[in-house]
Parts: C-alpha cells; structure tokens; sequence
C-alpha cells in the first residue's frame, strides 16, 4: 500500500514539473534565468502543473480516448487567449515577425494556430502520455481527491486573474498600448467551457482503425518532427517574406487538417504499439533539443545548451526504458 501512495506521488510530482520543464522551459520560451526566478517559476509551475493535473484527472475519471484532445486544446486557448492575451496582444514579447500578421476580427491568426497547436501537444498531451508509458498501470486511475481538484483549479483560476491584472499593467510602458477587448475575452472564455463539454460529451466515444496500414516506429519520429518544425517555422518564413497573410492562414489550416488525419489514421490506429508512440514523442521533442544550442549561442540564452543535454540523456533514457518494456510484454 506504501509503495502504490509512493508511486501515485512520483505520478503527480512529475506531472506537475514536466510540462512547464517541456512546454517553456525546453523551448526556449523561458531560458533558465528566467524560468528559475522565483515569482516566474512559481507562476509557471503553478497554471502549468495545475492544468497537466486536472487534464490528466479529467482523462482517467471521463474515461476518455481521442476526446482529451478537446482539453488540451482548451489550455492553449486558456493560456495564450486568455491569460497572456497574445492572441489579440500586439505588444507580446514572442511575437516578433508575427505581430499583426494574419490579424482578422482582433486575433492574430498564424499566431493563434501555431500556438494552439503547441501547448495542445507539447505542454500537455506529451507529458502525460510520457508518464502513461512509464507507469501504464496508472493510466485509467484518478489520483486526485475532491480537495485536490479543488486546490488544483484555485490555483489556476488566482494564476490566471494575476497574470491577466499584470498584462494590462505594464501597457503603460508601450507607446501604442494594446487595451482588452471584452467580447474577445468573452468569447475566449466561452469557446473554452465548449472545448471542456465537448470533451465531456464524447468521453464515451472511441476511434479505432484496425484495417488502415500503420508506419514504422522511424516514420513516426518522422512525422513528429515534421509536425512541430513545420508549425514553428511556416508562419515565421510566410511572414518575414510578406506572404499573403489570408493564404498563409488556410495553409495552416491545411496542415493542421493533415495533423489531425495523422492522429485518426495512425496514433488511434489498433496496430499502434508503446513504440510507435515513444518514437513520436521523441520526434516531437528532439527538435527542440536540436535548438538549444541555437537559443544559447545566437539569442544569449544562458543555460540552454545543458537543458538540451540534460533532456537529451533523459529522452534517451526514458525511450529506451519504454522500448526496453515494450519488448519484454511482448
């Protein structure tokens, strides 16, 4: 009985750390300097860690399948459409080339598509799909009592509000100041409470394709890498070379089309195996490692090439464990 409340704690620690160490941490979006100063890294840690958790608790309670995907999606809306208010903020700090391009109705639309599918995949579906494969035994059990999903949605709600209340305050510093539009907030919240129902609705709903042809592990690797260097860099090339922003927002579309026949065809495919899904996950992350040196000795991030060691030995590692078990079930 120990053991198990020593591995359900290992369980959640790590959920709570992953996803900020993956999704702003690893990218370079929060260099160590950065990501480590106090107030920063609490705040991180906290919407962060406490998104991951209820997503995670929501997945194993619901029971549900391809239908997570609905409240991955509605935490990238949450955190870039209503707490940082990028989707809508032409003062962001990342935006860099994308600023105002592709702006229709208020939103920057490239932005908005290249960071939802982001965080919908590295901030969280990635880390928990990383602690699945490592503790399976665990993957449909809710770890969470009333009192921690409790204290877990607080502390998202204050991070939100503070985070949000702060935006609006340093405005004052920008010379063309960016001012919230409510009914851009307001359909923001709203497109996230249908987001969180619907994958409420279709929890019960299962996909599984048991004739269609499955790729090899390294096709994975492949596609997962594509899938994120592609939504990294499509919007930053077509912008810094003047594209026609309208055409540059149905080609984004278009690819996130083919991401999700990908996702339909071939990860909720019956022939998948723990490999083929580690070797995505590992597609997907190598990337950023691949960048690090990049953020280190072209943007002066300090830190960034041992992050990307460090997570290199351990994807390594973690890859070659769930390889390593794969094979020994088999």
């Amino acid at each position: 009985m120990q053991i198990v409340k020593k591995t359900e704690t290992k369980i959640l620690l790590l959920l709570i750390f992953l996803s900020p160490l993956l999704g702003e941490l690893l990218s370079g979006s929060a260099p160590p300097l950065e990501f480590f100063f106090p107030l920063g890294f609490l705040i991180i840690v906290t919407f962060y860690g406490g998104s991951t958790l209820l997503i995670r608790e929501a997945k194993a309670r619901w029971n549900m399948q391809w239908s997570v995907a609905f409240l991955a999606i509605a935490y990238g809306i949450l955190e870039e459409g209503l707490m940082m208010q990028s989707f809508f903020n032409f003062n962001h700090a990342d935006l860099g080339v994308l600023k105002f391009y592709g702006m229709f109705g208020g939103v920057m639309w490239p932005w908005t598509i290249a960071l939802t599918v982001y965080h919908t995949t590295v901030s969280t579906l990635i880390p928990i799909t990383i602690i699945e494969l490592l503790w399976p035994d665990y993957k449909e059990k809710p770890l969470l009592k009333k009192k921690g999903i409790a204290i877990a949605s607080l502390a998202v709600i204050t991070t939100v509000i503070f985070v949000m209340i702060s935006i609006w305050i340093q405005q004052s510093e920008f010379t063309i100041k960016y001012i919230p539009n409510p009914i851009l907030l307001i359909f923001t919240l709203l497109s996230i409470i249908m987001l969180i129902l619907a994958g409420f609705y279709f929890r019960k709903t299962r996909i599984i394709f048991s004739n269609l042809y499955l790729i090899s592990p390294v096709g994975f690797v492949i596609v997962g890498f594509l899938i994120q260097i592609s939504n990294l860099l499509i919007p930053n090339i077509l912008a810094e070379n003047k594209f026609n922003d309208f055409y540059a927002i149905i080609l984004q579309i278009f690819l996130v089309f083919l991401f999700i026949c990908f996702g339909i065809t071939q990860i909720l495919n019956k022939k998948i195996t723990n490999r083929h899904i580690a070797s995505f996950i590992f597609g997907t992350l190598i990337l950023y490692i691949i960048f690090t040196p990049i953020h280190e000795f072209i943007n002066n991030s300090t830190g960034m090439f041992a992050v990307g060691a460090i997570a290199f030995v351990l994807l390594i590692y973690w890859y070659r464990h769930i390889i390593k078990n794969t094979e020994e079930n088999s």
